[in-house]
């Protein structure tokens, strides 16, 4: 019996093996840019009628993972198709004309409209835009995700908001961002970002945003105000979820340290009127990109030199870490997070 076992595992791992060296063959030979070049234009052909020019190349890669961005033009058109680990190919040449309809619809219920993009923005074959907006996205069972900005808006009064249940009235699965900037050069920079979990990733752009609304499962409606305020060359603003009140302004501050608080430079102390581990409050902080320089960004508590408590970042000491681990950069500025329990947290950063 245990000879039987053995052999039918041997069999097995035998197709296992077989199958994953044809499966690593068939990649190698069919992911070539020499390829997958072909590809592109004979399924632009098929689609849409017209033989485009390809003028760029780009491929991300992460692990398993791999996505081929070809850039192609159509005389001043330009646009790009994304081809996927396993050859499935899709394209965004009909996203600015989908863009530009939801603009105008919006506008025409809320008017004062910056721009509003379709953030699901590439399209397989067989999805192409031959109706309404609306149609592309109900017959293709396609989740509809809106980011619509405005400059300057209050939100306080949100006449023409029914928008939104319009839109879920044609029984489409949607969710739209409003977005208020305080000019337009913000606006352009938030305008096409992405942000599939509300509030959560807007905040990582506070400075370019003055205030939000969104309405999704399970949440519900949510209006945030972005209060950033300045601590030296930095900025910072407090993380507020769902269902809980922000702390108040008056009780707690963000001040450059005196030169004794800490042997590193550009040292920033929070301080609070928090009680223990069991208060807590979250401030993101931004860093403008012409501070850092590549240079560590460091957290510690009361010259103990902690780094455990920022947001996937863990080891011991500074030296263990460097800039890239630590933060991400949106927009112009490093942005990273600090969960603050004390009375007292200081931060510090590495400069030029």
């Amino acid at each position: 019996m245990k000879q039987i076992i053995r052999a039918l595992t041997s069999i097995i791992l035998c197709v296992a093996l077989a199958a994953g060296l044809c499966a690593c063959s068939w990649r190698k030979n069919y992911t070539s840019r020499k390829d997958i070049e072909p590809m592109v234009i004979e399924y632009v052909e098929d689609k849409y009628g017209f033989t485009p020019e390809i003028t760029d190349w780009e491929t991300e890669a992460f692990r398993s993972k791999c996505e081929h961005y070809v850039t192609l033009k159509n005389g001043n058109e330009e646009f790009k198709v994304m081809v996927d680990t396993v050859l499935i190919i899709t394209d965004n040449y009909e996203s600015k004309k989908i863009d530009k309809a939801v603009t105008e619809w919006i506008d025409e219920r809320m008017p004062g409209i910056y721009y509003a993009h379709v953030q699901n923005e590439y399209f397989n074959k067989d999805e192409k835009l031959e109706g309404s907006v609306w149609e592309l996205f109900k017959n293709n069972s396609k989740y509809l995700r809106i980011t619509a900005t405005y400059v300057g808006k209050s939100f306080d009064d949100l006449t023409g908001i029914e928008f939104m249940s319009e839109i879920k009235a044609m029984g489409l699965r949607s969710d739209c961002t409003l977005l208020s900037c305080p000019d337009e050069k913000s606006a352009e920079t938030v305008c096409k970002k992405a942000f599939p979990n509300g509030y959560i990733d807007i905040i990582n752009y506070a400075p370019y945003i003055n205030e939000s609304f969104t309405d999704r499962e399970p949440y519900g409606p949510q209006h945030k105000i972005y209060d950033t305020r300045n601590a030296g060359n930095c900025l910072y603003a407090e993380l507020v979820s769902y269902g809980s009140e922000p702390v108040p302004v008056s009780k707690y501050s963000v001040t450059k340290a005196g030169e004794n608080s800490s042997y590193l430079c550009s040292t920033y102390k929070i301080t609070t009127e928090l009680n223990g581990s069991s208060d807590m409050m979250e401030l993101f902080i931004f860093i403008p990109m012409s501070e850092i320089k590549e240079t560590p960004v460091y957290q510690h508590y009361h010259d103990s030199n902690r780094v455990d408590n920022m947001n996937y970042i863990y080891g011991s000491f500074p030296d263990d870490i460097t800039s890239k681990g630590i933060f991400s950069v949106y927009g112009d500025y490093a942005v990273f997070q600090l969960n603050v329990t004390g009375r007292e947290t200081y931060f510090s950063i590495a400069g030029k």
